[in-house]
């Protein structure tokens, strides 16, 4: 029954159905060719049907790790009225319930890694404090998780607290939706010009009514360690290809074919490789800043993009507090962010570069009489 002052969460089914159902069919299968007789014992055991009373209750064993993984549910129930969380479990429907009262008036959006026996990957979940962390959601891309964050904050009038990009930033209830133009304004906060770092390596622009930044470039490094890595599978397969021609001939019956093959081989590595290290090579990224909004365009050898996000539309502008990285020693980014589109850009300038850049868009963006 539909009640407007509840909103609800399930999880499980999707890829786990996949899974499920292979242990689900086979236990299924021999559970019935045991009550029918068809399942033979072997020899040690004398030959003849296998008694049902040991094959059905082995085979309900697959039976039932198929139906919790292809059956299996959880999920929460959020309750504004009350102020609670019921979180439960079961098959298709719940069979078992527990409503506690929530702790915190905050929303939390985070990263978390995900381990699997191929690697690891990042996720952006969504969760709440109700005695301990719930979960409520997760997504592999960080728009979809800002969006359920804000839909569950906005239904308990609660506040997000988001550290996805390293650094908390906190919006409270009702502040949501504000811009940092508005938020500076409600607050009377009003932004200074900073000073530029010592050898700062931006160079800046003006053009019209905008402010340009060209950030120096940071992939050489990550480019050029690539290269290195990707260096041994392109000389291992012209090592392989070589020794092939060596032993055939020219003339070897279905020559041809392997010519074909090495093509084709041979330019997928080389593209595979290939392409990244170019763009590592030769990204840029340029930052034009207006009383109007943010907009920036990275370009690289083969293309370019340009994203843009209003100055009222604008609600977050950050620098990541990640650790640099061994390899190339770049720090995080800085992050700008509105409900629709996040701006990640300047991982190659320093931290007090990062830090003097963002707030000069701070300034620019949010003053919309001062001139450039």
């Amino acid at each position: 029954m539909y009640d407007p002052d509840e909103l609800r969460y399930k999880r499980g089914g999707g890829v786990l159905m996949l899974f499920g159902f292979p242990f689900f069919a086979m236990g299924s299968v021999m559970a019935i060719a045991g009550l029918l007789g068809k399942v033979e014992q072997g020899r040690a055991a004398g030959g003849g049907p296998a008694s049902p009373w040991a094959v059905v209750p082995f085979a309900m064993i697959f039976v039932a790790v198929g139906a919790i993984m292809m059956f299996g549910r959880t999920g929460a129930i959020l309750n504004r009225r009350e102020k609670t969380v019921t979180t439960w479990w079961g098959l298709l429907v719940p069979f078992s319930r527990k409503t506690q009262p929530l702790n915190d008036s905050w929303i939390y959006l985070k990263t978390e890694t995900r381990k699997t026996k191929n690697g690891s990957y990042t996720v952006y979940v969504v969760r709440l404090t109700a005695g301990k962390d719930l979960l409520l959601s997760e997504y592999r891309k960080y728009d979809p998780a800002r969006a359920d964050a804000e839909r569950a904050a906005k239904f308990l009038d609660f506040g997000i607290a988001d550290t996805s990009s390293g650094e908390m930033v906190r919006r409270e209830a009702g502040t949501l939706d504000e811009s940092l133009r508005q938020r500076l304004a409600r607050e009377g906060t009003v932004p200074a010009m900073p000073e530029k770092p010592l050898e700062c390596k931006v160079r800046e622009a003006v053009e019209g009514d905008e402010a340009l930044f060209e950030l120096p470039p940071g992939g050489r490094l990550m480019g050029m360690l690539m290269a290195g890595v990707a260096f041994v599978p392109l000389v291992a397969f012209a090592i392989f290809a070589s020794a092939i021609f060596s032993s055939s001939g020219s003339n070897a019956k279905g020559i041809e074919a392997f010519y074909v093959f090495v093509a084709i081989v041979g330019g997928g590595l080389l593209l595979a490789v290939g392409l990244p290290v170019l763009k590592a090579l030769t990204t840029r990224e340029t930052v034009a800043v207006s009383t109007r909004g943010l907009r920036l365009k990275t370009r690289w050898l083969l293309g370019s993009t340009t994203k843009q996000i209003p100055a009222d539309e604008l609600e977050e502008l950050a620098v990541s507090t990640q650790r640099p990285n061994l390899l190339n020693r770049q720090g995080g980014p800085i992050v700008a962010r509105s409900d629709t589109c996040t701006l990640a850009f300047g991982s190659g300038l320093s931290e007090d570069e990062r830090r003097w850049l963002r707030d000069v868009i701070l300034y620019l963006v949010t003053a919309p009489e001062r001139p450039l």
